[in-house]
Parts: structure tokens; C-alpha cells; sequence
């Protein structure tokens, strides 16, 4: 079984995880394939998103930690991952705010970790 055929069966048994139960209604919206597809692409982008803005943090790069937060935050919320789409916002915010706060930045790598095991097992 393909990961994101796992993904729609995973998401069917684990729905009571806080972090996907705003996923269920999008599923039952989209139908398996259509869901498979947008788990994918999530996984896909929050991946490109989350090694952005650790290069953004290596090069300690504000404005660039910013924007991808920023985009991250858009992308998370769209799909449901809304305490992703909270941690990308506090990071955002603090990178405009002038700062760059490492525990933020490893927080939102660690809930995005989460999804992608829950999603994508294996």
C-alpha cells in the first residue's frame, strides 16, 4: 500500500488526534483520491517549507524566515493543520518583531514531524 494510500486509511482510524480531526470533514469532501492527493502535496510542501526556513535560520535571515512562515502559515491553515498554521504564525511574527527564536522554529518542526507520521507512516 502506497504512503498516501496509508494516509487516507490512517486519518479514517486515528480522526480522534486533535491534529486531524479538522481533516475528516475535507476527506469525507474530496473522497479518498482527491484526499491522497492533497495529503501528498501537503507533505510535499510543508517538506520545500520547513528546509526554507532552516535556511533561513542558518543564514539568520528575518525577512526570508518571514515569508516562508508566512506562506507555511497559509498552506497549514488551508489544510487543517491549525496548530501548525499557530506555530508558523509566532514564528513569522517574531521574525518581523526583529528576532529569531530557535524553540519557535524546532516547535514547528516537531508538530510538523507529527503530521507527517500520523499522514504518512513508514
Amino acid at each position: 500500500m502506497s504512503s498516501a494510500a496509508e494516509a487516507v486509511r490512517l486519518v479514517g482510524e486515528a480522526a480522534s488526534d486533535p491534529r486531524l480531526e479538522a481533516l475528516d470533514p475535507l476527506r469525507r469532501l474530496l473522497g479518498s483520491e482527491g484526499f491522497r492527493d492533497l495529503v501528498c502535496l501537503f507533505l510535499q510542501e510543508g517538506g520545500r517549507r520547513l528546509e526554507a526556513l532552516g535556511l533561513g535560520f542558518a543564514r539568520q535571515d528575518r525577512a526570508a524566515v518571514a515569508l516562508e512562515a508566512h506562506a507555511f502559515k497559509g498552506c497549514s491553515a488551508s489544510f487543517g493543520a491549525r496548530d501548525l498554521a499557530a506555530l508558523c504564525a509566532r514564528l513569522e511574527a517574531q521574525a518581523k518583531s526583529g528576532g529569531l527564536d530557535g524553540d519557535a522554529f524546532d516547535a514547528l518542526a516537531a508538530e510538523f514531524r507529527i503530521l507527517s507520521d500520523l499522514l504518512a507512516p513508514g
